[in-house]
């Protein structure tokens, strides 16, 4: 009976399935920002359970308001590599992280997205997408998911004029409605 039992232990350990695994971080330098800003979204992988080789690719789908940003760069780190495929004016593109000197089984920063915000923005919130974040360990894919950066754009403190404050006797409740078409309603 022991013999048995051990030999069924023995070939479920055998042929269970391993998962890989790793983790993903993108973190941006500041969350709130001013026209003209430039915000650093510092890339990062952590956690690798890939076996011996490692992981040496990353890839994703790169969204963000090409209306907002002036600016985009790469900057690449540790020996990887960025690689960017989108048409001129489109929303998203595929990128690319690839590592060609060794995989990679230890906490590394792979780069850096650098965005130059637009100067005449008006205060808003606008977001960078990085969609369906996925590495391989050689014989099979570890999806990480998405992660979002959401900046919130705000005007400069001392270039905001202060409200008037009502004037005396000006205190009657406006009664028109606007409709979804900003047509005034009474």
């Amino acid at each position: 009976m022991k013999k048995k039992l051990v030999s069924f232990f023995i070939f479920i350990l055998s042929n269970s399935s391993y998962a890989s695994s790793y983790t993903f971080t993108a973190s941006a330098n500041k969350t709130t920002v001013q026209p003209g800003d430039e915000v650093l979204i510092t890339l990062d992988i952590s956690n690798i359970d890939a076996g011996t080789e490692g992981i040496n690719v990353v890839e994703t789908t790169l969204l963000y308001d090409t209306s907002v940003f002036e600016e985009f760069n790469f900057i690449d780190k540790n020996d990887w590599k960025s690689t960017y495929n989108s048409n001129q004016g489109e929303l998203h593109g595929k990128l690319l992280y690839t590592k060609m000197v060794s995989g990679v089984s230890k906490d590394e920063e792979i780069g850096k997205l650098q965005f130059k915000l637009k100067k005449d923005l008006p205060e808003m919130e606008t977001q960078i997408k990085l969609l369906q974040v996925t590495s391989n360990d050689g014989f099979e894919l570890m999806n990480e998911g998405d992660r979002v950066i959401t900046l919130k754009i705000v005007k400069d403190s001392s270039t905001v004029v202060p409200e008037k404050p009502d004037e005396p006797g000006n205190n009657e409740i406006d009664n028109n409605v606007i409709d979804g078409n900003n047509t005034v309603v009474d």
